[in-house]
């Protein structure tokens, strides 16, 4: 996974075919806890997922939903303000 000029992207392997990936992302500071959340729709390309980070995001990760409901979230990526 990583972030390349403004996109996050992460590659995966699955036996369950994905069926959605989003990406969660804040423009707030503080407490995880305390921020509002936004989720945008991420791309699924064979076994790579991505999505643009929008301007102004002090954090964001990547979500991954299989067929049989189950979610996976790589690793967060914090920005500076």
């Amino acid at each position: 996974q990583g972030l390349e000029k403004g996109t996050a992207w992460a590659e995966f392997s699955s036996k369950a075919p994905l069926v959605k990936a989003e990406l969660s992302f804040t423009r707030d500071a503080g407490k995880w806890q305390a921020r509002t959340w936004e989720v945008i729709p991420a791309a699924i390309e064979g076994t790579r997922v991505s999505a643009g980070v929008p301007g102004g995001a002090t954090a964001a990760y990547l979500n991954l939903f299989d067929d049989r409901g189950l979610a996976v979230s790589a690793e967060h990526h914090a920005f500076e303000k």
